[in-house]
């Protein structure tokens, strides 16, 4: 019985010592906040080509915190500038007939409401090889989170590496639906008025 008591007060005692480990952790964030955060990608396509600005909020938040009424531009190394407008909230736009060409060379300058001028290096603008091909599978795969089955379709996509250095690829993928009704439509209706 003796020995029965002794192994429960060990075992109490490492209960307690493991509890006794959980705290709570509250970092110190505060100089990560209020800095200004640059969203955006130009490409060989006609644009316009959209640029984010906002900033970094507390860790303990969740609002965005958009950078309105800056003055945006990107230029290339041979001296040309295009103007973006903002559209929206902290959302700047290139003009529809800007495109980057690969090959050149390219840079953001942002000069906000207060005075603050940032300018970006230079970088870049790779070659995009073509895709040889694309292929696709329904499959269902479980949620990380969840556990929920989830039934989808995985794509794969192949391409030549040409450039070695070339390390970030980038795709869109765009759906289209048609549908298909057992009879012929006479009229719908538009939200107005029935056609």
């Amino acid at each position: 019985k003796v020995i029965k008591a002794h192994k429960y007060y060990r075992l109490l005692f490492l209960t307690f010592l493991f509890q006794s480990c959980i705290y709570e952790y509250n970092p110190k964030l505060e100089k990560y906040e209020n800095l200004l955060v640059v969203y955006g990608i130009i490409t060989d396509q006609y644009g316009p080509h959209k640029i984010v600005l906002s900033r970094t909020a507390s860790v303990y938040g969740y609002s965005s915190i958009p950078e309105s009424k800056a003055i945006v531009s990107i230029s290339d190394d041979k001296g040309n500038v295009i103007s973006l407008k903002e559209k929206g909230s902290g959302t700047y736009l290139t003009p529809e007939t800007s495109k980057g060409i690969p090959g050149e060379n390219y840079k953001i300058n942002i000069i906000t409401e207060n005075g603050i001028h940032y300018e970006s290096e230079y970088v870049n603008l790779t070659n995009v090889p073509e895709i040889k091909y694309v292929e696709y599978e329904f499959t269902t795969k479980q949620d990380e989170k969840t556990g929920e089955e989830l039934e989808g379709y995985q794509f794969y996509v192949s391409t030549d590496g040409e450039n070695q250095n070339q390390k970030y690829f980038r795709w869109e993928l765009g759906e289209l639906w048609e549908i298909r009704m057992p009879y012929n439509i006479t009229h719908y209706w538009t939200g107005d008025s029935l056609i």
